[in-house]
């Protein structure tokens, strides 16, 4: 059965996700070492707040002026609402200030001297708006909407660029030698959002479909390559998520993101609490319940934190739950896990590793994957996350678990099948003394289990805890059930069935050894 879970992917937009070319959305601590393919932008030492403007080509501007200034140093924090203030404070707490800002306009002028100009592009064109953001970030010029010319050229810019009836592939065959080979960005033309990020680090801002155009463009990768955005999923996101594993790329769904050019730059302490130390699990069924879709990073700086479907319902805190989470933004957000981890219930709220590490790929498929474990073990490291969600095809395999496994941070494997994420039913895998424990049930519906279902399912399990079968890791479906589906499982189950946060669960699996060889 082929599923799409991101199918409601525009529930995490937020504010910001309204921005679409068709609309309009509401007027509203030290460096550190490079992590993979994100490089670390300059710490600012002041950024000027700008509301998000009320139209989708003074946004185009707008964030692409933001990240060519971020080349240099991040000027710009674009507050276009959902969570985008609780960053900002994370930002002041990070003791960087700011200052309000006035329009896009009054902006370019500010800074003209230190553009070369702009980059002219055809309004509603969605191949003439990606090469223009590609455009961007090699001439250091924001792209300007050709019917908004003249408000550029008073603001003391002249045209250097023409993206005017091109397209990223024209982009690609003429300028990949000066492009980033670490980092693409694949982003809908048709979106005003994700349009910084690639012009400060001087990458491919591409949207070609599942097509042989994006195989060749994937041919020129270097090994562990971030693609940021998200693809054309109609036919499966499998497609081109496996396309991106076969030539040993990851996926960073953040197509809906905005700001990462500045919140990139951003270093914060990150530190999370554990659960308590489990007690005696003979007599129990021990359960954990683990949240989908944490590789999501535009999810995470939208409203994730805001939405009472997740971390912003009220009665957070009274049931142990693992969030999972993505590891890259340590580099990409670090403001966002800190402000996650600082209202965390302790004890209750626990991290963990999104699919598949550093980003959503299938490890079985990758040429490199030893070299993407390692990768995502400093990610996790620097995010302090010890548990790690593999999303894999397949993979449920010694050879596979065993490169993540192998890695010192790396405390134990939460394996989900594409696409049936229980498919391994329960299983449990060792590689030398840490444990890959499989999906036994899915709180997803309509196509697995509703509360009442699970409930019954969980009491009937066995209550040895020497047995792989005393134990049920539950993937809950971000979209379909998400935090109130496990507020309502939870008072259903008989008082055999414990239920432990991932930490707690995978240290009971370390006391009894269940399936170990």
């Amino acid at each position: 059965m082929r599923m799409t879970r991101r199918g409601a992917l525009g529930l995490g937009a937020g504010a910001l996700g309204l921005w679409a070319l068709a609309g309009c959305a509401p007027g509203v601590a030290g460096r550190a070492k490079p992590m993979g393919p994100f490089p670390v932008l300059a710490r600012p030492k002041a950024l000027t707040v700008v509301p998000a403007p009320g139209d989708a080509d003074s946004m185009i501007t707008l964030q692409t002026l933001q990240g060519v200034l971020a080349q240099t140093t991040p000027r710009l924090y674009i507050n276009g609402g959902s969570s985008y203030g609780q960053w900002l404070q994370e930002i002041h707490a990070a003791g960087v200030p700011s200052r309000a800002g006035s329009d896009v306009w009054s902006l370019l002028a500010s800074h003209a001297p230190e553009l070369a100009g702009y980059v002219a592009y055809a309004s509603g064109d969605p191949d003439s708006i990606n090469a223009a953001t590609t455009l961007a970030g090699l001439l250091r010029a924001p792209a300007v909407a050709s019917r908004l010319a003249t408000q550029a050229e008073r603001a003391g810019l002249k045209a250097v660029g023409d993206a005017t009836g091109r397209s990223a592939t024209w982009a690609f065959d003429q300028y990949w030698p000066r492009l980033s080979h670490s980092i693409l960005v694949e982003q809908d033309g048709s979106k005003a959002v994700l349009r910084d990020y690639g012009p400060a680090v001087k990458a491919l801002t591409f949207y070609t479909g599942n097509t042989p155009a994006r195989a060749r463009i994937l041919q020129g990768v270097a090994p562990e390559a971030a693609v940021l955005g998200w693809g054309d999923a109609s036919q499966g996101e499998d497609v081109f998520v496996g396309a991106d594993a076969r030539a040993g790329a990851f996926n960073v769904a953040s197509d809906w993101a905005s700001n990462l050019s500045t919140l990139s730059a951003i270093g914060r302490p990150l530190h999370q609490s554990a659960a308590p130390k489990p007690g005696d699990g003979r007599g129990k069924h021990t359960v954990t319940f683990v949240m989908t879709d944490g590789d999501n990073v535009q999810w995470m700086l939208n409203d994730f934190s805001t939405n009472t479907n997740w971390f912003a319902n009220p009665r957070r805190g009274q049931v142990p739950v693992g969030w999972t989470v993505a590891p890259s933004l340590a580099r990409l957000g670090p403001a966002v896990l800190s402000w996650l981890y600082g209202h965390a219930v302790a004890g209750r709220d626990i991290f963990v590793a999104g699919p598949s590490g550093l980003g959503y790929t299938y490890p079985a498929w990758m040429p490199n994957r030893a070299a993407f474990a390692a990768l995502s073990a400093a990610a996790m490291r620097q995010s302090d996350l010890h548990l790690l969600t593999v999303l894999d095809q397949q993979g449920f395999r010694t050879d596979v678990v065993g490169d993540f496994l192998a890695q010192p941070n790396i405390d134990g494997l939460i394996y989900w099948e594409y696409s049936a994420y229980d498919a391994q039913h329960g299983r449990i895998l060792w590689s030398g003394d840490k444990p890959a424990v499989a999906a036994r049930y899915c709180l997803w519906t309509p196509q697995f289990l509703n509360p009442a279902q699970l409930a019954q399912a969980l009491g009937s399990g066995l209550t040895d805890p020497t047995q792989p079968g005393g134990y049920s890791l539950v993937a809950v479906h971000a979209w379909s059930q998400g935090f109130p589906g496990i507020l309502a499982t939870i008072p259903q189950l008989p008082a055999h069935v414990e239920v432990l946060a991932p930490d707690a669960f995978f240290r009971r699996i370390l006391q009894y050894g269940p399936a170990r060889p």
